[in-house]
């Protein structure tokens, strides 16, 4: 390999956590974050043209490879069975992802999921790097001013969506009460921990059971959770993970990770419960659990 593309191998590699971070947010998925990677590092070496700004060029790469992943996938999501969870993210091996980072949390990620390719990519460039509206409008072809409608038609939807203080200290107590009360068969104090206006969220992808809407409300929440346990608790296995830059609980049934459950809470209680049940999104998981 020339000095030149091992310089382009290098200075993509220093940036590749902030690259893979972009690209999961625009598509919320890992394996496919990981192909944008592979193909953006492939254009990229070569590249014959001058950069001046290779960190700059190449998050704007990877946002407009991803808008082309996402148009490929949007047929096979709006067929999906059921709902629709982003595949959970294992933050604390891949550096360049820290705790500030709110982006990355799962409610955030689901959130995104209201804002078209175009808005994602806008706004996430936008947010990140200050980039200038008219570099935005020569990345994805469009007008400057309909990058500035984009921009702002993004914030209003992720600012008009309600959110709950995250609180890392108290997810991780109600994730232990979660575990105590699946393997102890009693679930009242993790029920006390519910709010009022608790949502659950459960994603099977029409491959194992789930709920095929949400969930709402803490009594419908406690029937939900009495159900699961009354079918898996004597059999179920708890580890830890940290997902999301949140703790989160990995249910293993026969040995076998079956269910990841991120929870949202504040210091009202649990508001929102996000259970992962499609094996094709826990797959990617199984080398860190």
């Amino acid at each position: 390999m020339t000095t030149l593309l091992v310089n382009k191998a290098t200075a993509f590699e220093s940036v590749r956590p902030l690259l893979h971070s972009i690209a999961y947010k625009m598509t919320a998925s890992v394996a496919d974050s990981e192909d944008i990677l592979q193909d953006v590092l492939e254009k990229w070496l070569h590249q014959e043209a001058a950069v001046i700004n290779s960190k700059a060029y190449l998050a704007k790469a990877v946002a407009n490879t991803a808008l082309n992943y996402l148009k490929k996938r949007k047929q096979e999501q709006d067929n999906y069975f059921g709902l629709w969870l982003p595949e959970p993210l294992t933050t604390p091996q891949k550096e360049g992802y820290t705790v500030t980072d709110e982006q990355l949390d799962y409610g955030f990620m689901l959130l995104m999921e209201k804002l078209s390719p175009l808005e994602r990519g806008v706004y996430l460039l936008r947010e990140s790097f200050g980039t200038p509206y008219d570099e935005l409008a020569d990345s994805f072809g469009i007008k400057q001013d309909h990058c500035r409608q984009l921009y702002h038609r993004a914030k209003e939807k992720l600012s008009a969506s309600k959110r709950h203080h995250v609180d890392p200290a108290r997810k991780k107590k109600i994730l232990n009460l979660f575990e105590e009360a699946c393997l102890s068969g009693n679930l009242t104090t993790l029920i006390e921990q519910l709010r009022e206006d608790v949502v659950f969220y459960s994603d099977g992808g029409g491959k194992v059971p789930a709920a095929v809407n949400n969930i709402h409300g803490k009594k419908n929440a406690s029937k939900f959770l009495k159900g699961i346990y009354s079918k898996n608790g004597i059999r179920a296995v708890f580890k830890f993970a940290y997902l999301n830059n949140s703790p989160a609980a990995v249910v293993f049934i026969n040995g076998k990770p079956d269910t990841i459950a991120i929870l949202a809470a504040d210091a009202g209680g649990i508001s929102e419960m996000y259970f992962v049940r499609n094996p094709d999104k826990i797959q990617h998981l199984h080398t860190f659990l």
